[in-house]
């Protein structure tokens, strides 16, 4: 089953703005315009073949941003807006600020079994796991994915500063009906976010996480690929009770 794609909810802004409606775009579709002084917010809610999206087109800028989740009017009859990678407030006026929200660089501690502590592979065989310094490496392949939490998250260790493991089941685009194991940490903010929520079995999850994979050396000289994930941000969660239907709840993206 492919990634679900859900149309951005504008009725808050509806309620207040007047919207101007757009000509269908070729790429985008269905848009609506909200303007500010002489700034216009484009909103495309549900693009054929991508997530929502917005555009700001100032007098002299113009500014594109994807993946959003959420739009609001403030208080002072401006528009906030919540994405994937961080957020965008535009005032009355038309001025706006934009804040990207980069990964936390401790998503990269990928803390793995202290170095030369034997295991065993799946055939049964004995190979030597060391520890994975990524210090010097890139943030990983950004991934953003429903999943269903297989359960509750749990510590790694007994530590204070022990990130929060947790398996997810995402479903294989190209299998209908099937879904893989994903190992997913959670350090620093987003294991805040992970604890606020207080995810257990089956709840299902909207997620945006980066990829890691390495190789280790199996000592009959055949090698073994490891895969696992680390948490950036829950967008959003729908909590699922027994005996009654799943409840969503929207969650922000953390802003640094």
């Amino acid at each position: 089953m492919p990634l679900e794609r859900k149309q951005l909810d504008t009725s808050s802004l509806q309620a207040k703005f007047l919207p101007k409606e757009l000509p269908i775009h070729e790429h985008f579709g269905n848009g609506e315009r909200y303007s500010f002084g002489t700034t216009h917010v484009d909103i495309y809610p549900l693009p054929p073949s991508s997530m929502p999206l917005l555009w700001v087109r100032g007098r002299r800028n113009r500014l594109a941003v994807g993946d959003v989740y959420k739009v609001e009017p403030t208080d002072k009859n401006g528009l906030h807006v919540l994405y994937v990678d961080g957020e965008l407030v535009v005032n009355a006026n038309g001025n706006y600020v934009n804040v990207y929200t980069a990964p936390d660089p401790e998503l990269l501690g990928l803390q793995e079994a202290p170095e030369g502590q034997k295991r065993k592979d799946r055939r049964g065989g004995d190979y030597t796991q060391t520890m994975l310094d990524t210090s010097g490496t890139k943030e990983g392949e950004r991934v953003q994915t429903w999943g269903i939490v297989e359960a509750a998250p749990k510590p790694v260790n007994r530590g204070k500063q022990s990130p929060l493991q947790l398996f997810l089941h995402v479903p294989i685009p190209e299998q209908e009906g099937e879904t893989e194991r994903w190992e997913v940490y959670a350090s620093n903010k987003a294991k805040q976010q992970v604890k606020a929520r207080k995810l257990t079995k089956d709840d299902r999850l909207h997620v945006v996480l980066y990829k890691h994979t390495w190789t280790v050396d199996l000592q009959d000289g055949t090698e073994i690929t490891h895969t696992r994930y680390n948490l950036a941000t829950i967008i959003e969660v729908e909590k699922h009770e027994q005996g009654s239907p799943a409840k969503r709840n929207m969650v922000n993206a953390p802003t640094s």
